[in-house]
């Protein structure tokens, strides 16, 4: 392993680094999709109170936690998600113990879903008391699922377009107005995010072991896509009108405009501050035939998952055709709705990185920082008064910033991770990738790496090979032959999409986007999880 950065700071607690004990699990599965890379100290802040106050929402709400469980612990060791090096992960120990009032085998379906392993921890039973809560209130928190979704996707962009439109001419008072109330916003769609992530999890863990036990196990990825039009696939249904002069750009970033490349991290521009990435991909989108249009995917996709259903349950009879049913008409209902929450709360970030950019503007002009951008190295306690040495600050949280990103962590860790600077693979090296196959079919191709979507040219057919993906990463998919993901699960965003596009798709290699290069000769296979390099 080469040696790290002789300045990387290994112990000192800062805005960007925490210190845990030493018997926590930690998992970047998952959250890394959601806040990407390293943070800058404003985007941490942000994430780090809403996300940390969403998730013990929904637990509470679910009957998961008792009531008391609302506060937000000072010790990181018992918070759900923490920052080391500037990378965010999800405390898995922490979601355990929220977990062990379901049933045994729903909170490992929970665990392996979100975090593509299942722990070889024994399970401790949760109270009688909490049981009974988690039996009685997560049936009526996912009752009332859809109807709340649907309102507040409606109230995420009524305020998203509000403070747009406000923002521009805010004086600094108005301008940490905005920057403020997103934040109980984003804390309650995080929420709804997290309540659907776990109904979904647990039908999908249920659905998994009926098919194991009737020998059709083989038909799980082909169900879970085809669930009709969803955000991602309507953003590359529009993008493609765009393409084909049907749609004009700018009613396009009207609607997805708050999208944008890793857009997880608050000082990353959006598509409506920065439209060049969604412009590069006119011209491959218009080389595209019309047969692979998002529609005809879509209609393909959905065809394909109604001959799995009548498969299965041809294969089953008497009460497994009953459950059998009644899961998928459950799974048809709940599991689109994961990224229904997602696009809510990434719609409020967007508020707040909007309403961080004027106030970057007018402490700039008031020579409070140098330049407008500084505001991201702050803290979103420091945002309305910069502190007298804020200079000083920011320069150095900069300075640690560059640092910790020339460096990584594991996907998985106990106690404090340790960094890494990974060596480069011999070219040589012909060994499979192995991951999760998450949308199946085999695909044959050309291996693009990316790094950030708008970096590289993808070429129609070529096999996207990508660290993780968020919701800005759809529109890519539409050109893919197929899609190589290093880390996630069968239920993050990239695979919801490879399904729903109907391309093949492996998930959680942990290392392909550093083993394959550009222009390697590929074969994937989405479902056994294996990638080839053929040349």
């Amino acid at each position: 392993m080469p040696n790290l950065p002789s300045d990387l700071p290994a112990e000192p607690t800062s805005v960007l680094h925490q210190i845990c004990g030493p018997d926590v699990d930690w998992s970047r599965v998952n959250t890394a999709e959601s806040i990407v890379g390293v943070q800058t100290p404003l985007s941490w802040s942000f994430w780090d109170a809403g996300g940390e106050l969403g998730f013990r929402l929904a637990y509470c709400e679910m009957g998961l936690l008792p009531a008391n469980e609302l506060v937000v612990p000072e010790r990181v060791d018992d918070q759900f998600t923490a920052l080391f090096y500037g990378r965010a992960a999800t405390n898995v120990s922490a979601f355990r113990r929220a977990l062990d009032a379901l049933p045994f085998a729903a909170t490992d379906d929970a665990e392996a879903s979100f975090f593509s392993s299942r722990s070889a921890v024994a399970r401790t039973s949760a109270s009688r008391s909490r049981r009974a809560s988690a039996a009685l209130r997560l049936p009526i928190a996912a009752l009332r699922l859809p109807g709340r979704l649907r309102r507040m996707r409606a109230r995420s962009r009524r305020a998203w377009e509000a403070s747009l439109c406000e923002l521009p001419t805010a004086d600094l008072a108005r301008a940490h107005h905005r920057f403020a109330h997103a934040l109980p916003r984003f804390s309650d769609e995080v929420a709804a995010q997290i309540v659907a992530s776990t109904v979904a999890t647990i039908l999908f863990g249920r659905l998994e072991r009926t098919m194991g036990r009737v020998g059709r196990a083989e038909l799980a990825n082909e169900l879970l896509g085809g669930f009709g039009e969803t955000e991602e696939i309507r953003t590359s249904a529009d993008l493609w009108q765009v393409a084909h002069g049907r749609l004009p750009l700018e009613t396009f970033l009207e609607r997805h405009g708050f999208r944008g490349p890793a857009d997880g991290e608050l000082s990353n521009p959006s598509w409506r501050e920065d439209p060049a990435p969604v412009e590069a991909l006119l011209a491959p989108y218009r080389e595209l035939p019309e047969e692979k249009s998002p529609g005809r995917a879509e209609a393909a996709r959905a065809a394909a998952r109604m001959r799995a259903t009548e498969e299965l349950i041809a294969s089953v009879a008497g009460r497994d055709r009953m459950a059998v049913r009644g899961l998928l008409a459950l799974g048809r209902r709940y599991i689109p709705l994961r990224v229904v929450a997602k696009a809510a709360f990434q719609q409020t970030f967007d508020v707040a990185r909007a309403a961080a950019r004027r106030i970057g503007v007018l402490h700039a002009e008031a020579k409070r920082i140098a330049d407008p951008d500084d505001v991201f190295h702050l803290t979103r306690h420091e945002l309305l008064a910069p502190p007298p040495d804020a200079r000083e600050r920011i320069a150095e949280r900069r300075a640690l910033r560059q640092r910790y990103a020339a460096i990584d962590l594991p996907v998985e860790f106990c106690g404090m991770p340790v960094p890494v600077v990974h060596a480069a693979f011999d070219s040589a090296d012909s060994a499979p990738i192995t991951g999760l196959g998450v949308s199946p079919g085999i695909a044959e191709g050309l291996a693009r790496v990316v790094h950030e979507p708008g970096e590289s040219e993808l070429e129609p057919g070529e096999i996207l090979v990508c660290h993780t993906t968020d919701p800005s990463w759809s529109a890519y998919f539409m050109l893919a032959g197929g899609v190589v993901i290093d880390i996630g699960g069968p239920l993050s965003q990239g695979a919801i999409v490879a399904r729903e596009l109907g391309i093949p798709c492996v998930i959680n290699t942990s290392d392909g986007t550093r083993r394959l290069r550009t222009g390697d000769r590929i074969r994937i296979d989405g479902g056994t999880g294996r990638v080839e390099r053929l040349a």
